[in-house]
Order: C-alpha cells, then sequence, then structure tokens
C-alpha cells in the first residue's frame, strides 16, 4: 500500500516458513503474545514490509493458491480457487436473514466450483451472452459481499481475450469484454461475476440491437410472487404484437425477459 508502506501476503499455507523468516529478521510481521503471526481480520493474512515483500524467496514461499483449468484448448488460470463464493445457509460470511443458499446444498460453493459449474452450462450461456460486449459486475468477495460494474476490460487480461470498443452519448468509449468460448467464459466468472451482463448488441453489428430488455426490478417491500404476475403480464402484452420474450432470473429478487427483435 503506496501510502502505508506495507502489503497484505496470503500466509495461511507457509506459516512454519513465515516463522522461521521473522526468527531470521527475515520477515518483520506482526505476531501475538504467544508470538504467531497475528491474522488480519478472517482472510489468513500477515502484514509485511514493502521491503519484505520484495524478496523473490519470499514471493515464491507465499504466492496464493492457483489452478490452471484446460478449456477450449486455452489454459484458463484460476486465482483463489478455494475462496466461497456462496457460504452455506446461516454459515460464516452469510448475511443477515440466512445469506445466500447454496443451490441444492447446505455446504459453501467456492470459486473453482462456480466456474466448473459454468463451465458445465457454457453452452446455454454461451447463447444468451456471446458475441455480445458485456459490462463486468464483480463480486470479489463472493455473493455475500458488495459487488462493483467494471465497464472496461482489464488491462492485465490474456492476449485471447477479445473486446469491442462502444460509444456511449457522454463522447466517451470503452472497450468491453466479448466472450466467445468456454475458454472466455470461465475467465470472465473467475474475475468474480456471478452473473452475465451483456449489451443488446452483437459485437460485429453495434449500430443494430437485436433485443428489447424487459428489466423487472423489484423495489424494497414488493414480493417474488408479485414479479411473477408482472411478467405473465408483460408475456400477454408481447404476444399482443407478436413477439416472444424469455424470462431469466435477475440478481435474487428480479426478473429480465429478453425479447430477440
Amino acid at each position: 500500500r503506496r501510502r502505508t508502506g506495507t502489503a497484505r501476503i496470503d500466509c495461511e499455507r507457509h506459516l512454519p516458513r513465515i516463522r522461521r523468516g521473522r526468527e531470521e529478521g527475515g520477515l518483520r510481521g506482526r505476531a501475538d503474545a504467544a508470538g504467531r503471526p497475528r491474522r488480519d481480520g478472517d482472510a489468513g493474512q500477515l502484514t509485511a514490509t514493502r521491503a519484505d515483500v520484495a524478496s523473490p524467496r519470499i514471493l515464491r514461499s507465499i504466492a496464493p493458491r492457483s489452478e490452471v483449468i484446460q478449456v477450449a484448448g486455452r489454459d484458463v488460470t484460476g486465482t483463489n480457487p478455494d475462496k466461497v463464493f456462496f457460504p452455506a445457509p446461516g454459515g460464516e460470511g452469510s448475511p443477515a436473514g440466512g445469506g445466500v443458499p447454496a443451490p441444492g446444498t447446505d455446504t459453501p460453493i467456492t470459486k473453482l466450483e462456480l466456474v466448473r459449474y459454468y463451465l458445465a452450462v457454457a453452452d446455454g450461456a454461451l447463447r444468451g451472452a456471446g458475441g455480445r460486449p458485456m459490462a463486468l459486475k464483480r463480486y470479489p468477495n463472493g455473493a455475500a459481499g458488495p459487488f462493483l460494474f467494471q465497464k472496461r476490460a482489464p488491462e492485465s487480461r490474456p492476449a485471447w481475450i477479445p473486446t469491442v470498443t462502444l460509444s456511449f452519448p457522454s463522447g466517451r468509449t470503452a472497450d468491453e469484454v466479448v466472450i466467445e468460448d468456454a475458454a472466455q467464459l470461465a475467465w470472465v466468472v473467475n474475475l468474480g461475476c456471478l452473473d452475465l451482463n451483456p449489451h443488446p448488441v452483437r459485437a460485429d453489428d453495434l449500430d443494430h440491437p437485436d433485443e428489447l430488455r424487459v428489466d423487472l426490478d423489484p423495489v424494497p417491500g414488493v414480493e417474488w410472487d408479485d414479479i411473477r404476475r408482472v411478467a405473465l403480464v408483460v408475456r400477454d402484452a408481447l404476444d399482443d404484437v407478436g413477439l416472444v420474450g424469455w424470462p431469466k432470473t435477475s440478481g435474487n429478487r428480479g426478473i429480465h425477459v429478453n425479447v430477440r427483435i
């Protein structure tokens, strides 16, 4: 951290090496009264000076775990694969009221399991979102944590992640990610994208939208059954003009109706 001169490093898996380093004067970490490295929060992290982190020996010993998945002829690196993205209902990390339940199970769902799930349904996911620029809705700490929208593609992306330049009424532009195969889908999910948010245009024809989006987004106090009933009214209204809508859940309370035009 530039302001304080410290950096946070994952050390859960390397405590013996770190303890030796501290005893030898090589790693100046914070410790408790018993001499154990002190954790900051729940992340299993140790605070070290920037000079400590710069050491190649230390960097090698404390590198966070990653896992490489071979998909569509490419190697996709999954970072922090064991990080919990869907906590077990009522478990640690769940928000008040029971949290975000892990689909079909009472055990937590990790980031790697989420990536594998998306790979299992890649055909359908790519039919809906493939070939379209998308904003990245990222949940860095999983479903129970806050999210952020990232319009512009990360600069550190692999060379096989395509982008397309979008222009906005303000005159500004943004190079947004386009996914076309399962490897690119896995890469996006590894960024913490729990759901996909493609634009209603195709990357090769940005001036002609080919989808109409009906967004049923409930305000507080509106029950799920109300949203469901409104979706049925949308279906009837579309049918009156000869259009077919395809509903899908949005977040955990809403419904999007996608209409091909």
